[in-house]
């Protein structure tokens, strides 16, 4: 069973990617299988851009986070 909080802060944060950023540019398409999407500077935004976009694209993703951002944000753990 889908945890709905989790849901629910998916959603938002969703929302708040399409809502709050000026616009996000990708150039080309995620390659065929499985694939390491590296940032290219540290951004508070960063993993919930490419959460986003993945989830538009229909991919599964998984994203890494600092131990000391996941204590600092302990909602977070929500988001699976």
């Amino acid at each position: 069973m889908a945890d709905p909080i989790g849901g629910f802060l998916n959603h938002g944060f969703a929302h708040m990617v399409h809502n709050r950023l000026r616009g996000v540019w990708v150039h080309g398409a995620p390659p065929e299988g499985s694939f390491i999407w590296a940032a290219n500077h540290h951004s508070w935004w960063d993993p919930f851009v490419a959460a986003v976009l993945l989830s538009a694209a229909e991919r599964p993703a998984s994203l890494l986070m600092a131990q000391e951002n996941l204590e600092k944000h302990k909602y977070l753990r929500r988001l699976g």
